[in-house]
């Protein structure tokens, strides 16, 4: 028996968990009743992944940049952003 290295201890609890969840929420954004599109922000030379929930209209309005947990992203959050965010026009 061995032990774990760093970095598959890092694959099996941080990366496979969170690819998983990126591919179940992109399936879930095409029975979304607003678009939904996978985004990258540059940002002092990272990439940032991001999921724009836009309104529905075609004119351009104020964005809103929220950075939720796992936890969050998985349950409720697609609901916040539907519920508080996009009546506001943003």
């Amino acid at each position: 028996m061995r032990g774990l290295t760093p970095k598959e201890i890092q694959d099996v609890f941080h990366v496979r968990p969170n690819q998983k969840m990126v591919k179940c929420f992109e399936k879930a954004m095409a029975y979304n009743p607003t678009p939904i599109e996978r985004i990258v922000l540059d940002f002092e030379g990272k990439k940032f992944y991001a999921n724009l929930h836009l309104n529905g209209s075609k004119k351009k309005s104020p964005g809103v940049i929220l950075g939720p947990g796992m936890d969050m992203f998985k349950e409720d959050w697609y609901r916040a952003v539907e519920r508080y965010v996009l009546p506001l026009g943003l």
